[in-house]
């Protein structure tokens, strides 16, 4: 996902989280937030619980 369509996301928008090299279904818990040039989503997903990830494990 591109950073600017990252930090638009809201608290329980749907979205898929790379899980290994699977994609899985999740959604977004809490803001984003922009540490060093990153987004840092916190997400939640179906497999693999709780996670912050990078915006570009989230699509």
């Amino acid at each position: 996902m591109r950073k600017q369509e990252a930090q638009k996301l809201q608290n329980r928008d749907e979205v898929e989280v790379r899980i290994d090299t699977t994609w899985e279904p999740g959604y977004v818990l809490g803001n984003p937030t922009e540490v060093s040039g990153r987004v840092i989503i916190p997400v939640w997903s179906n497999c693999g619980g709780y996670a912050e990830l990078d915006h570009t494990d989230v699509r």
